[in-house]
């Protein structure tokens, strides 16, 4: 299915926002991991007018989810025909785009055609907006876009040769941005980057990079 563009809807900025005090939904799967908004009443209906407040259409597409931070709700996007990585920040009551910003473009990794590189959804933190692509192309924005890091890491450790690209959403822990690393044929890693930097490893100098054993199904 060829798809041109996403429609970015804030039917989620709308659900968190209909109790009292708004909530964030920093990350993939909300700010436990387990996909619950605690005490909300979600629709469970809607239309292109129905329980909608905004709507935006996206440069390029991609298959990430938004998050909401505060007053804003960040995406990313692929523009395949320019080679263009996305991060896009919106104001979450208005739908006013705040900024954009294109990072370069890294490996040309391969990717399922239902899919693209803007797979992975961002996290958020109060320091900081983390952004990952699905050629593992990992990035850290202020919430105002100012860029602070960039990385490329499969010219480090390899294709992973994923069927679907490599569509792992960045973890942050206190000090750390963790994710795994899995080839079809090993080595595999759980790989802690320092979120300061974006390098592997941490201030003491402990490299955080483990390898983990590879099982054949």
């Amino acid at each position: 299915m060829k798809r041109n563009s996403v429609i970015l809807t804030t039917l989620l900025s709308a659900a968190l926002a209909s109790a009292e005090e708004p909530t964030d939904w920093p990350c993939w799967r909300g700010p436990k991991a387990d996909g619950v908004a605690d005490g909300r009443t979600l629709p469970i209906r809607w239309s292109k007018t129905e329980n909608v407040r905004w709507s935006v259409k996206l440069p390029g597409w991609g298959t990430s989810s938004p998050v909401v931070y505060g007053d804003r709700v960040f995406v990313t996007s692929h523009l395949k025909d320019k080679k263009s990585l996305l991060t896009l920040c919106f104001n979450r009551d208005t739908g006013k785009e705040l900024w954009r910003h294109d990072f370069g473009f890294g490996v040309d990794q391969r990717t399922h055609e239902k899919s693209n590189l803007a797979v992975n959804t961002p996290a958020v933190t109060e320091d900081g907006v983390y952004v990952a692509f699905g050629n593992a192309d990992v990035a850290r924005y202020s919430h105002d876009g100012k860029l602070a890091w960039v990385k490329r890491y499969i010219p480090l450790f390899g294709d992973p040769k994923m069927a679907w690209g490599y569509g792992l959403s960045p973890l942050v822990l206190d000090d750390s941005v963790l994710f795994p690393w899995n080839h079809h044929k090993g080595p595999c890693f759980l790989i802690g980057l320092d979120k300061r930097t974006g390098e592997i490893g941490c201030p003491c100098g402990i490299l955080t990079s483990i390898r983990l054993g590879h099982h054949r199904g």
